[in-house]
């Protein structure tokens, strides 16, 4: 697994429009809305008439300041998101479930060490224990805020 720069992946989320987003067909053309307000398109399929009549589709990006859809740009904040979340989104699940798995496996140990620290009358040092205790396992239940 290649690394990936943390601080990067989340400029890149922060440039792109704020979601959530979904597909919705509006006639025959695509279009990926979010949070534009009155014209939320992010991505937009747009046919070409070449000749009278409708031959190609091509996808488009939208220019927020001008309110208008603009030709695909590989460098618009929509369009990087994308292509870094195709690789970043993976990777980062990944990274995400290994950490979860390390935090399982040493949740017993955690735990056990603190009913030790209890026993020795430790309580101070158990109650600082405790909160690691909690939040590891908040972490593992899936309940972290």
């Amino acid at each position: 697994m290649s690394e990936r720069n943390a601080a990067a992946d989340l400029a890149i989320c922060a440039a792109r429009t704020p979601g959530p987003v979904k597909w919705q067909k509006f006639g025959k053309q695509y279009y990926l809305t979010g949070q534009y307000g009155m014209r939320p398109i992010i991505f937009a399929t747009v046919p070409i008439e070449k000749e009278g009549y409708m031959d190609e589709i091509h996808i488009s990006n939208r220019d927020a300041e001008r309110d208008l859809l603009i030709p695909l740009d590989p460098d618009h904040p929509d369009s990087k998101f994308v292509e870094m979340a195709w690789e970043a989104l993976p990777y980062w699940i990944r990274r995400a479930q290994e950490a979860e798995a390390v935090l399982n496996d040493i949740y017993p140990t955690l735990a056990g060490h603190l009913i030790g620290l209890r026993q020795l009358g430790e309580e101070k040092a158990a109650a600082e224990w405790e909160k690691v205790v909690k939040r590891v396992y908040e972490i593992v239940k899936g309940v972290a805020k």
